[in-house]
């Protein structure tokens, strides 16, 4: 299975094999994991939103048309099943709403020198400190590549918003990594 291609993977998995699912699985967890992590708060969490992404990968697989890599459908699936988790926790009141700020103008960068001084794991338990809105923004800008615009139809909200929860993540991004170099 270790040499299977991905369309011979995707065939396997169709036809129900376990074997095929397992290796797809092997392949992709750590990648599609770092995905959960970004958006979950907790590691039990981020493990729940993999299982389920798994899930909704083999439920799903028939429907993969190739019209993207492999990588790149899976990647999708994980991503709206991470948002799709997080409107759920906003409408049952776990999260703030994200609507009704206003933008703040312009964003402050996070120098790479200020990045590499705390290391990626440390950065990636501030990320979970962070507000469930800013972090989901943060991500979709800042790691998926989405235009406010985009953000703001996949969260239901303006840009205007999503400028500002960016603007309003970064600024206490920085601060709390500027603490965490004070403390180390």
């Amino acid at each position: 299975m270790k040499n299977a291609t991905d369309e011979e993977l995707v065939q396997g998995c169709i036809q129900g094999k376990e074997s095929h699912r397992h290796e797809l699985f092997k392949r992709w967890f750590v990648r599609l994991g770092a995905i959960c992590r970004r958006y979950a708060i907790h590691d039990d969490e981020a493990k729940d939103l993999l299982q389920e992404s798994f899930i909704k990968i083999f439920d799903n697989i028939s429907r993969f048309r190739k019209e993207s890599s492999l990588a790149t459908w899976m990647h999708r699936i994980t991503i709206n099943h991470c948002i799709s988790e997080q409107k759920k926790r906003l409408k049952r009141g776990w999260m703030t709403p994200l609507d009704g700020v206003k933008d703040e103008g312009d964003i402050p960068e996070i120098d790479e020198e200020t990045e590499e001084a705390i290391g990626p794991d440390a950065l990636l338990e501030l990320l979970r400190q962070l507000p469930s809105g800013y972090r989901m923004v943060i991500n979709l800008y800042g790691v998926e590549g989405y235009t406010h615009k985009q953000i703001a139809a996949q969260l239901d909200i303006t840009e205007g918003t999503s400028k500002s929860q960016l603007n309003k993540a970064r600024k206490l991004l920085k601060k709390m990594i500027e603490e965490t170099k004070v403390r180390n």
